[in-house]
């Protein structure tokens, strides 16, 4: 990873004032699990980037995850 980079689904909740154990409940995921969606151990499914989309307001989240886990949508998008 370069320097200076920041997780997005990390970034994402942060700037919406979110804790990770509020986040995580309001996601219907674990803790556990949206710690490896923010250390980039676990890429987070669909409907959760959905839901984040929602519950961050920050619609260009599910922009910015296409880009990062699709190589093929990254050269379109």
């Amino acid at each position: 990873m370069p320097d200076g980079y920041q997780n997005i689904y990390k970034a994402a909740r942060r700037a919406a004032g979110i804790t990770q154990e509020r986040a995580a409940e309001l996601l219907c995921v674990s803790v556990r699990s949206l710690a490896d969606y923010e250390t980039g151990q676990r890429i987070p499914p669909n409907d959760v980037i959905d839901r984040m989309s929602t519950i961050y307001d920050n619609v260009p989240l599910g922009i910015q995850h296409i880009r990062e886990t699709n190589n093929l949508m990254a050269r379109v998008v």
